[in-house]
């Protein structure tokens, strides 16, 4: 587990409560900048500080709940225990939402990580071009999508190694025991945009990767399908 990961989904759980905070109060917070170095467990905690920040403005505009109890600091508390308890506030943040975390949120955080596969390909002029999309397969579900985010990952993770960079080793409860949200795999999707960036970072020779948009009115087969972009991008990486 790195600072990076804990990083990237301290981002996304900041993006989830100024969703919520929107919907309950039309106020957002800006992000804290990003840091241009390596990041830092400092950076961690400002994003993390800003989304306490927009829970507790939440409830004093609504005049709801109380500030939460914080227990004392854990010394034997890891950097992956800190990565799961903000994944499991990811979700459960979510839940609150009126608008909850849909497939297109999904395609869009997918096709970032195809636009830094891009640039990463293109440090080699010898890749050809980017690979064409999969076959359209309907009728698929979040957990299918899921299920090929997590071979992206185990790809990234081998292109990781190859760079003697330290990766998150994911371990992943079998799909069929508890059930799929768009959100679960916005969270994964974000995980893949992190390590990704951590990789591009550390190749110099590679172009800055292309500004994505968001999109709108897209279904789970559409992110599986745009999945399979960046499940082919990687098997091209990982020949090269």
């Amino acid at each position: 587990m790195s600072t990076h990961e804990v990083y990237f989904q301290a981002l996304t759980l900041l993006e989830k409560t100024n969703r919520l905070s929107f919907e309950l109060i039309r106020e957002r917070a800006l992000p804290p900048a990003a840091s241009t170095n390596e990041i830092r467990s400092e950076d961690v905690r400002e994003v993390l500080s800003a989304a306490l920040g927009r829970i507790r403005t939440i409830q004093q505009v609504l005049g709801v709940g109380r500030d939460p109890v914080l227990p004392p600091p854990a010394p034997q508390g890891t950097e992956t225990d800190l990565f799961m308890g903000i994944l499991h506030t990811n979700r459960q943040v979510n839940l609150l939402l009126d608008r909850r975390y849909s497939p297109s949120d999904v395609f869009w955080q997918v096709t970032v990580a195809v636009s830094f596969a891009d640039a990463i390909l293109a440090q080699d002029p010898s890749s050809g071009p980017p690979p064409a999309a999969p076959e359209f397969q309907a009728g698929k579900r979040p957990a299918d999508v899921f299920g090929r985010l997590v071979a992206c990952y185990a790809l990234v993770h081998r292109i990781g190694d190859r760079l003697g960079l330290h990766m998150l080793e994911l371990t992943v409860t079998p799909v069929g025991e508890y059930e799929i949200f768009p959100s679960d795999v916005y969270d994964i999707a974000s995980l893949l945009v992190s390590e990704l960036t951590y990789i591009h970072q550390h190749l110099p020779e590679a172009p800055p990767p292309q500004t994505v948009y968001r999109y709108g009115g897209k279904f789970p087969s559409d992110v599986f399908q745009r999945a399979g972009i960046l499940l082919r991008q990687l098997l091209l990486i990982l020949a090269r």
